[in-house]
């Protein structure tokens, strides 16, 4: 018997204030697909290693679908490097695949934003070893924001963020839900939708 069955979600999202923060969640994933049976647990502040150490938190809510932010306090913070970021995650989403064989992820690459020039190398740098990553596990899906919040020029446009970093109402909704949305192969507005997990 599972003691964890009445915490059962279909879509799980975990990460760092991007996520905790993320108020309408609910109803910006419903618009592709996801809204039914989703929980938020992101914790504001989290670093990569924090989310290792809640791997059977985690599988007690036996996702199908892991929504994963994480990394930007790891080199903002400088507990982490790229490398130690992506391994951390690594090992976090194997561990998690091996006990929940169905599990997908989508992975999210860390953003630039009006408060993160300082770490602008590392976070490509991060994102190249996640995607890399994503490209090794067919179930691993990187969800390309790197550039999302910025001009064509790769700056960050403030009128995006709420205070520099972390995102609007509208930024989640119109910019982080559609690169979701690709990632994972679904449609916008149709509830009714194919994954491309396979291709």
């Amino acid at each position: 018997e599972n003691k964890g069955a009445d915490f059962n979600v279909d879509t799980l999202i975990i990460g760092h204030s991007y996520t905790e923060l993320w108020d309408g969640y609910k109803a910006d994933f419903t618009s592709i697909g996801l809204g039914d049976n989703i929980y938020n647990a992101g914790i504001s502040g989290s670093h990569s290693m924090h989310w290792n150490k809640l791997e059977e938190e985690i599988l007690v809510y036996s996702p199908e679908l892991l929504i994963y932010n994480i990394g930007v306090n790891d080199l903002f913070f400088n507990t982490a490097n790229s490398t130690e970021i992506a391994e951390n995650i690594k090992t976090l989403l194997l561990n998690l695949k091996a006990k929940k064989a169905d599990l997908e992820v989508a992975l999210f690459a860390i953003s630039h934003t009006m408060t993160t020039s300082g770490i602008s190398s590392e976070i490509t740098k991060t994102n190249q070893l996640l995607k890399q990553l994503s490209g090794e596990y067919s179930w691993i899906k990187y969800v390309d924001l790197e550039y999302a919040f910025c001009d064509q020029n790769n700056s960050p446009k403030n009128e995006l963020f709420t205070d520099g970093l972390h995102p609007t109402v509208s930024a989640y909704k119109n910019i982080m839900i559609p690169k979701i949305a690709e990632a994972l192969g679904l449609t916008i507005g149709d509830s009714i939708y194919e994954t491309n997990w396979d291709k």
